[in-house]
């Protein structure tokens, strides 16, 4: 993604934005990717913001209890 962003503040906007959100380096992840997810999230507010964002709700317990719920329902096993 660095070689592609000219200006040192966009690059490290970029790069703080892949690690805090998607927790990749910058180098692990590629601008079409990145641009991809950004519209996506309809931009970089609605990611970070609270009310009507992306971080609006959580689960108390985490979102994995979800996932281990129903695979006790269909009998599956888990790790």
């Amino acid at each position: 993604m660095t070689v592609y962003t000219v200006n040192r503040d966009a690059r490290e906007f970029l790069e703080v934005m892949g690690v805090v959100n998607n927790t990749a380096e910058d180098h692990e992840m590629s601008l079409l990717f990145f641009l991809w997810y950004l519209r996506q999230a309809q931009g970089v507010n609605r990611i970070w913001l609270i009310k009507d964002g992306a971080q609006e709700r959580k689960i108390v317990g985490g979102s994995q209890q979800l996932s281990i719920k129903i695979a006790k329902k269909l009998g599956g096993t888990y790790n």
